[in-house]
């Protein structure tokens, strides 16, 4: 090893020891990134990331329950927490192994890399790497043709657009944002303090304007009946949701939804589910058919006397 002599506890000793002026966290105001930013300007960027960032919430949404939503949530949480060993520690060690001779922090990782991992492995560290980035890139495509095709296509420009359409729309929308992301990267490839942090700079400038909206669009003259029709709404799309996956699996169309029990009665709830599935639904004049189906077995068991239902 370049550093310890093959002994992590001494090669982490000697990083200590050379560079203890780099494990120092607690910077003063006039730094790159004060100590005070974790507790104010850090802390809202991550409330954005973690608690309205599309890419992210689509995954958990995707889940096959809440329970496990919720999990991979913590779990991902916690691999948060290992950052400071995966990112920083490796960070530290390029630069005590060059002396800080690089002409770009970005230059930190890929050099760190060819030092010390095996020649017969680049080739296949370098292909992983590459699909971990394209994952992420295929990531926010996919979440921002779903904003476009549910939000904007099928709200404005396409009212009675079915699903076969807004897919196709949402298609178009990532194919000219996936052109204009592969044009854009010439530009900004070599800032001077490194793409990484030229990045970090560009999005702290939309997630706290974005985590507001979100905050005050919650917040704001929200009361009893916004809540009331949100949840109400969100049984809607749980049902299309159930109906989606029916429909793929048995490869079928649904023209007609019948329906029954309480929730049918909401006039509202049974016209925003037909807008939402672009479908009929069918509403019998009598909804409590549990209810009536139990009254008749009542009967049936007194008029018959039945002993088993």
């Amino acid at each position: 090893m370049p550093i310890g002599d093959g002994s992590i506890s001494d090669g982490l000793s000697e990083l200590w020891t050379e560079n203890l002026d780099k494990f120092n966290a607690k910077e003063e105001i006039g730094s790159f990134i004060p100590f005070s930013t974790i507790f104010t300007g850090t802390m809202v960027a991550q409330m954005y990331y973690w608690g309205s960032n599309r890419s992210i919430l689509q995954r958990v949404f995707e889940t096959k329950s809440l329970a496990n939503g919720q999990k991979g949530m913590i779990l991902a949480g916690f691999e948060k927490f290992l950052i400071p060993i995966i990112v920083v520690l490796s960070e530290i060690i390029a630069f005590h192994i060059f002396d800080g001779s690089l002409d770009n922090a970005d230059q930190a990782y890929p050099a760190l890399v060819r030092k010390v991992l095996p020649s017969a492995f680049l080739g296949f560290f370098t292909a992983v790497l590459f699909g971990a980035v394209l994952s992420s890139f295929n990531s926010l495509l996919n979440s921002s043709s779903t904003l476009f095709g549910i939000d904007l296509y099928r709200q404005y420009f396409n009212n009675d657009a079915s699903e076969i359409q807004t897919v196709k729309a949402g298609k178009k929308i990532g194919l000219f944002l996936a052109v204009i992301s592969m044009s854009i990267p010439p530009f900004i490839a070599n800032p001077p303090d490194g793409l990484f942090s030229y990045i970090q700079e560009s999005l702290a400038s939309l997630s706290v304007p974005i985590l507001a909206v979100i905050v005050v669009g919650i917040t704001l003259d929200t009361g009893r009946d916004e809540l009331v029709k949100l949840a109400v709404e969100d049984l809607a799309c749980q049902t299309k949701d159930v109906i989606s996956a029916m429909k793929r699996d048995n490869n079928s169309k649904i023209s007609t939804l019948k329906v029954d029990e309480g929730a049918s009665a909401k006039n509202y709830l049974m016209q925003f589910q037909s807008d939402l599935l672009n479908v009929e639904v069918g509403r019998p004049k009598m909804i409590e058919v549990t209810a009536l189906g139990t009254d008749l077995l009542l009967e049936l068991k007194l008029v018959f006397g039945l002993n088993q239902m």
